[in-house]
């Protein structure tokens, strides 16, 4: 029997000299004269990467590395693995996976030098700086004005009384801003006092929503939501 004449295809011709298949794909380019078949994925050429070859014969995440490079010749690409001898986890960050890099960046590695970075500005305090000279626990509190001796962060807080969180938009933090835009942007913003308790008379449990306890406010949405719905009678417990 008659085989596909694209080259590598060994299916049985069924129109124009090509199998069904490829006699479509022939079909829907508007039947061109010298049509060649779409070319088979290509292996990138780097030993053990089972992506498709696109650039240069590399895939596309090696051939980043290859121009970052310099274009070498004989470039070939790290190890994906963590440094760390007998180690079989990726590394995450400078050669190392994420546990081999937090020993090393406290020292705990002897095989690989100590980093050489400063301690934390804070006094007796020993941990690694993360931004603006704290390591990470003295700089969320630098940063929320809660740490002593040390002046408040550039970021301002929540311009709300007695809310020291982080302003978020407008001035507010981002639970009063909120707040705020659902009850239409009004100038002066009035946060309203809650009721520890059931506002029904004579109930005395604690505020669940909308100012009713859990049992009342059930009630009340069972009822179509009325505004100024109120229990005709409390049953007695």
């Amino acid at each position: 029997m008659k085989k596909c004449k694209v080259r590598g295809c060994g299916c049985v011709v069924s129109e124009r000299e090509y199998c069904m298949y490829h006699f479509l794909l022939w079909r829907n380019r508007g039947f061109p004269a010298k049509w060649t078949p779409p070319r088979s994925p290509v292996a990138c050429k780097v030993p053990g990467c089972d992506g498709d070859a696109k650039y240069r014969g590399y895939c596309g995440m090696h051939y980043k590395q290859w121009r970052r490079s310099g274009f070498k010749q004989g470039w070939a690409p790290a190890s994906p693995l963590c440094k760390v001898p007998n180690c079989s986890e990726p590394k995450t960050s400078k050669g190392f996976c994420n546990h081999h890099y937090y020993q090393w960046r406290k020292g705990a590695l002897h095989d690989f030098p100590t980093p050489h970075l400063p301690a934390c500005k804070v006094p007796d305090c020993g941990g690694v700086i993360r931004a603006q000279g704290f390591c990470n626990n003295h700089y969320q509190r630098w940063h929320r004005g809660r740490l002593e001796g040390f002046p408040r962060g550039l970021a301002p807080l929540c311009k709300m009384p007695s809310c020291d969180e982080l302003a978020y938009g407008y001035g507010y933090c981002q639970k009063h801003y909120n707040y705020w835009r659902n009850r239409g942007y009004p100038k002066v913003l009035e946060i309203e006092e809650r009721t520890t308790t059931c506002k029904v008379p004579d109930c005395e449990d604690k505020h669940y929503a909308r100012d009713f306890c859990r049992r009342h406010y059930v009630q009340w949405r069972a009822r179509g939501y009325p505004k100024n719905w109120m229990p005709d009678s409390i049953p007695d417990s």
